[in-house]
């Protein structure tokens, strides 16, 4: 009797366990059921939220683009600004020192030589001689409204010679520091407005508009007084393929890449122009990627010894994409200027 009923128990308890282990396998699978759904749930949320934000992405594109444009457009107004904010004081107090309308400022204007030939016209200004000095002479710039930047650049650039010269770099130009622009009111010398202005005839090339018509209806011209460049020389620019086959032909002409052995004078100037030539493409490097804004229409003009000048300052003051110009150099420029010093088997890598 008594084993029969501890087998039935025994029976119940195994038929409880079996019933509790499936009731716990039907809640495991309900509980994996549910996950799932809240995974899947999940996923699809997810995927939802995706197409929501690419959806947004999408409407928002031009006012995005529209917003980063205007924020570029900012930095490099910004840029533009910052080379004069940086100098504003010696700017300031040299524009208020500019006297144009004393007898004594006209011994300047006298100075120039109306009566020589123009050597050459660039966009906005032409060079003219000095009567007093041949190494000297001056650039005409006949636009009034160009006469502050004009006075901006120039003592920009006295800053930067005074910081190269100060760190031990090179930095040549044809600035003269002893004068500084000047603007003259040719109202009562009509006679020597319409010399100079017979003689301008190139200056609207490459202006993209007529230049020299806009100039005669302006009263005022400004004189900047430079050196005149040393001879034989070539100005070389970087906005185009032409700036190694310019060199190569410059070297070549000048006769020195192949002194001959014996020849000691020879040996020396290859040695000297390979030297200046090194020093001057690297410093004009070093500082373009420090003033990007020179790297917009980057040129340079090399004389017969290799020394390497710079050119056009007030290319600083056009409001361009500076950044962008820089990635420009760098791309072209960097590694023609690389080409004309492997040409000379001058060490690259110091680029």
């Amino acid at each position: 009797m008594k084993e029969a009923q501890l087998r039935n128990w025994s029976q119940k308890v195994t038929a409880e366990e079996d019933n509790i282990s499936m009731k716990e396998e039907e809640d495991e699978d309900e509980i994996d059921s549910s996950l799932q759904d809240r995974k899947n749930k999940t996923i699809e949320e997810s995927n939802m939220m995706v197409g929501f934000s690419e959806a947004i992405k999408e409407h928002m594109k031009p006012q995005l683009k529209s917003e980063q444009a205007q924020k570029q457009k900012n930095e490099h107004k910004q840029t533009n600004l910052a080379l004069v904010d940086m100098y504003q004081s010696s700017i300031q107090a040299a524009i208020s020192n500019l006297n144009t309308t004393s007898p004594s400022s006209f011994s300047l204007l006298d100075e120039l030589d109306v009566d020589a030939p123009i050597i050459d016209c660039g966009c906005g200004k032409c060079y003219f001689p000095s009567r007093k000095d041949d190494k000297m002479g001056f650039l005409v710039i006949p636009i009034e409204a160009k006469f502050t930047p004009l006075v901006n650049t120039y003592y920009i650039v006295k800053e930067w010679e005074r910081e190269e010269t100060e760190a031990g770099r090179e930095f040549r130009h044809f600035y003269d520091f002893n004068t500084p622009p000047m603007k003259f009111d040719l109202t009562n010398r009509k006679s020597e407005k319409e010399v100079i202005f017979s003689k301008m005839t190139n200056l609207n090339v490459d202006c993209g508009q007529n230049m020299l018509e806009k100039a005669k209806a302006e009263r005022y011209i400004m004189l900047l007084k430079v050196y005149q460049s040393p001879t034989p020389y070539i100005v070389a620019k970087c906005h185009n393929d032409k700036f190694f086959k310019q060199f190569k032909k410059f070297v070549t002409n000048l006769n020195i890449k192949k002194p001959k052995k014996k020849n000691m004078k020879e040996q020396k100037e290859l040695k000297n122009f390979k030297r200046n030539i090194k020093n001057g493409l690297t410093s004009t490097v070093e500082f373009y990627r420090k003033m990007p804004c020179l790297t917009n229409d980057a040129q340079i003009l090399i004389d017969k010894d290799g020394k390497v000048y710079q050119l056009d300052f007030d290319r600083c003051n056009i409001n361009k994409k500076y950044k962008r110009e820089l990635s420009k150099f760098e791309t072209n420029c960097v590694p023609l200027i690389k080409e004309a010093l492997m040409y000379l088997n001058i060490d690259d890598t110091v680029l």
